[in-house]
């Protein structure tokens, strides 16, 4: 058993056990401020016509904060970190709340280096260094934070959710690879030999990709099984928190235990009303709540169903239209491995700008099957040996 933890890890649990309950209550409180605030179009039009007083966001919305102490954060329809707010005194709650993304910020930047395979594995190390490199090239709006994870486990075939912003275009759910005695066994030997072959860089993997991780009741068996072998809990996206609460619970139970961050996708107004009622401001801190429904602010990618929903809508739709970015294309995460265990597939991916011919968003350089872990293994070898020559 692999109980080590990163100093990633370390770094995102120090973000909150590094300030005193009175900071974390007003950063809980701020922050779902904030949520509201991307996702909700008619908060915004009360909040920018000055009719939402401090009474009435605690009466209406639950968010216990004065607006005009937090000016600078939503004024003149913007988000953006401003340095001369940060220097300044009269703004408490502002420096407070920058200061809380600025360590968010900093903990994502170090997942990147998770994934060092100079020593384990220096033929997928290079391959990957490359393909980064390639990302911030072909495309420079690609936020440096992203992990550039190596390996993904799906353990669904298809999602149930059938959202119209996905940006990898998900298949319909056909069923769940369940935790049975035998599979059990296979995601174990497969979790081993991968973790044997590319040891730490284990830490940026995840248990989803076109998948939906509320679509199989055994996942958290699967992901404990995950941290138990390479010691880090695999990091979760969500758009299903409400599908079953127990489940949602834990995670976020197991997520707070080990230092990961997990993610909440609202794919609609009345879901984020259903979570700020499920859920504290306070449980929901170290959450990630990403704002995805129509009336939000935020941009989406123009890919997978989303360029080809783009594609059908005219640009006098503005509401729509305007959130899909093209300069934005692509929601890739990977440049190694995904896995499905249902299928018995392993595909090799990494990030590219969508396209007729990579519509969402990564390129794919071959696609091999396993039935046994044998055969994983030598597949896993046989992929790196034709694709990642050094």
């Amino acid at each position: 058993m692999n109980s080590d933890i990163t100093c990633a890890s370390m770094y995102f649990k120090n973000i909150f056990i590094s300030r005193s309950d009175n900071e974390i209550e007003k950063l809980s409180q701020i922050k779902r401020f904030m949520e509201r605030y991307t996702a909700d179009n008619i908060f915004r039009e009360k909040l920018n016509g000055l009719s939402l007083s401090q009474s009435q966001l605690v009466s209406d919305y639950g968010i216990d904060i004065d607006p005009q102490l937090i000016l600078p954060l939503w004024n003149n329809h913007t988000m953006v970190p401003d340095s001369k707010y940060s220097q300044e005194q009269n703004w408490p709650l502002v420096n407070l709340y920058w200061l809380f993304i600025s360590d968010l910020h900093k903990y994502r930047s170090m997942l990147y280096s998770q994934g060092d395979m100079s020593i384990t594995c220096p033929s997928f190390h290079s391959w990957r260094h490359h393909q980064s490199a390639n990302a911030s090239s072909e495309m420079p709006w690609r936020p440096k934070t992203f992990t550039s994870s190596i390996i993904a486990f799906e353990l669904s075939q298809g999602c149930s959710m059938g959202c119209w912003f996905c940006g990898v275009s998900a298949a319909k759910f056909e069923g769940y690879y369940p935790y049975t005695k035998e599979n059990a066994v296979l995601w174990n030997d497969i979790i081993e030999i991968s973790n044997n072959l590319f040891g730490k860089a284990m830490h940026t993997g995840f248990c989803y990709w076109a998948t939906e991780p509320s679509d199989n009741p055994d996942y958290i068996k699967f992901i404990t099984d995950y941290q138990e072998i390479t010691g880090h809990l695999p990091k979760t996206t969500t758009a299903a928190p409400l599908k079953n609460i127990n489940q949602t619970r834990e995670l976020m139970k197991l997520s707070d235990m080990h230092c990961v961050p997990c993610r909440f996708s609202v794919v609609s107004l009345p879901i984020l009303d259903k979570i700020h009622k499920t859920f504290s401001a306070r449980e929901l801190l170290g959450v990630d709540l990403i704002c995805n429904n129509k009336e939000s602010t935020t941009i989406l990618s123009a890919s997978g169903r989303a360029r080809e929903y783009k594609n059908l809508l005219k640009e006098s739709d503005y509401n729509s239209f305007a959130k899909i970015k093209d300069e934005h294309a692509t929601i890739a995460c990977i440049s190694g491995f995904i896995i499905n265990m249902m299928s018995r597939t392993i595909q090799l991916v990494s990030p590219v700008p969508a396209s007729v011919q990579w519509p969402n968003g990564y390129k794919i350089y071959d696609t091999r099957h396993f039935n046994s872990k044998d055969e994983y293994k030598d597949t896993i070898m046989a992929m790196i040996a034709t694709h990642m020559m050094e």
